[in-house]
C-alpha cells in the first residue's frame, strides 16, 4: 500500500507541469480540513455569522487597542553609517 502511494505521488511530481491540476486535487485531498473562524458575538450580544461582519468586528476590535501617534511627535534619527 505504501509503495503504491509513493509510485502515485512520484507520478504526480513527474507529470507536474503537463497536469498541475490533478497535483492540486491531491493536495487537497491530503488537508486535514478547512480552518474557519467561528461566529463572534457583537457588542449587542448577537452572534455575528456573516464574514463580512465579522471582519469590520475584528476591524473595530484591534483599531480600538491600537495607539495613533502623530507623526509630528516621531524624532529624526541621524543616519551613523560610516
Amino acid at each position: 500500500m505504501i509503495k503504491m502511494s509513493r509510485n502515485f505521488e512520484h507520478s504526480l511530481a513527474k507529470n507536474l507541469k503537463q497536469n498541475p491540476k490533478e497535483f492540486c486535487r491531491y493536495c487537497k485531498s491530503k488537508l486535514k480540513g478547512k480552518s474557519r473562524l467561528g461566529d463572534l458575538q457583537t457588542m449587542d450580544s448577537r452572534l455575528a455569522n456573516d464574514d463580512k461582519e465579522k471582519a469590520k468586528l475584528l476591524n473595530d476590535y484591534f483599531t480600538s487597542v491600537f495607539t495613533h501617534e502623530k507623526l509630528e511627535n516621531i524624532p529624526n534619527l541621524e543616519s551613523t553609517s560610516n
